[in-house]
């Protein structure tokens, strides 16, 4: 039987349909088996960082995230104006690390590859090197973000924590996180004590914590979906990068969160304005030293330090818990 015209373009589009729709089902079971690459981007100080950074890659690397790109700050006068060469707690790279950290760092890259590194220095109207991790996050998006699928902005002495409870590792939960339409996964921070009060020990060691303070809305940090970042922003807000598109999902505590190194005496003294407290009650975590085991499996050396300076700073550095 000859078929008409009509009919033939009625076959023709529904043999298209049918193509349409296989295609789409192929393209979605891919993208289900298809394991995401997770990247970290940090604007950040080598000296100050440097000694603890091994550290915070190979636990990274073992939670999923397989890229580090690293924007050196080194030189800048900071964000309000005082030198980044030492902290806001006083200490002095170049004293308490007497060493060449710049060539001990050519060495750690060789050894990981996953490291790129980017010198960071942006300078103001007076020929000041700048902080301004918003242009950096744009640069981020704009020169590497194609390489990955999901990104965190986070600083080396943050290191994120997933609970087992709710997923087997922190790719299944981002990819069952995508797959419900979420673009943003919103951490909040759990406060340890600073890293340099601990500094002969690695840092899966601390264990000393505020506890039953309130962290909600307080300097979040973020996983992103790297096809959702905003395509034409050039200063980006780091605690709440803006998005294209898709849904955020705020994480409790237990479910995904970061731990933040860095509980000295000047940053309590800011908390206690913050949160209007005088006090602080503390405790402990030990749930970090079950990853000792990456010092021996990437033969991690020890921290190298100078001990007469860090004495001389401690009385003024190091809250008492």
């Amino acid at each position: 039987m000859k078929l008409s015209n009509y009919n033939i373009i009625v076959l023709l589009l529904f043999t298209l349909l049918i193509i349409l729709i296989y295609r789409r089902i192929t393209i979605e079971k891919f993208e289900e088996k298809k394991t995401p690459i997770l990247a970290i981007h940090s604007v950040f100080i080598l000296p100050e960082n440097f000694v603890f950074l091994e550290e915070w890659i190979t636990y990274h690397m073992e939670l999923g995230f397989s890229q580090f790109y690293l924007y050196d700050n080194y030189g800048s006068i900071g964000r309000d104006g005082s030198s980044l060469n030492k902290t806001r707690a006083g200490i002095e790279f170049l004293k308490l690390f007497n060493y060449d950290i710049y060539k001990e760092f050519d060495k750690l890259k060789h050894k990981y590859p996953q490291i790129h590194y980017i010198k960071w220095q942006p300078k103001d109207e007076n020929g000041d090197i700048t902080y301004k991790p918003g242009n950096a996050i744009a640069h981020y998006r704009d020169n590497y973000s194609k390489f990955s699928d999901w990104s965190v902005f986070i600083d080396p002495d943050e290191f994120i924590v997933l609970d087992d409870t709710n997923s087997t590792n922190l790719i299944d939960f981002l990819k069952k996180k995508e797959h419900e339409g979420y673009s943003k996964i919103v951490m909040q921070q759990k406060k340890f004590q600073d890293r340099f009060c601990k500094i002969q020990e690695n840092i899966f060691d601390i264990d000393d914590i505020v506890i039953n303070i309130n962290v909600d809305g307080w300097a979040y940090k973020c996983l992103y979906k790297n096809s959702a970042l905003h395509p034409t922003e050039d200063d980006f807000f780091m605690h709440d990068i803006k998005m294209n598109s898709g849904n955020t999902y705020v994480c409790d505590l237990k479910e995904l969160r970061f731990n933040h190194y860095n509980v000295n005496n000047t940053q309590i003294n800011w908390m206690k304005g913050f949160l209007n407290k005088d006090s602080f009650e503390h405790g402990k975590d030990e749930s970090m030293k079950k990853f000792n085991y990456l010092l021996k499996k990437y033969k991690i050396p020890n921290h190298i330090y100078n001990i007469k300076y860090l004495n001389t700073l401690k009385p003024n550095l190091c809250y008492s818990f």
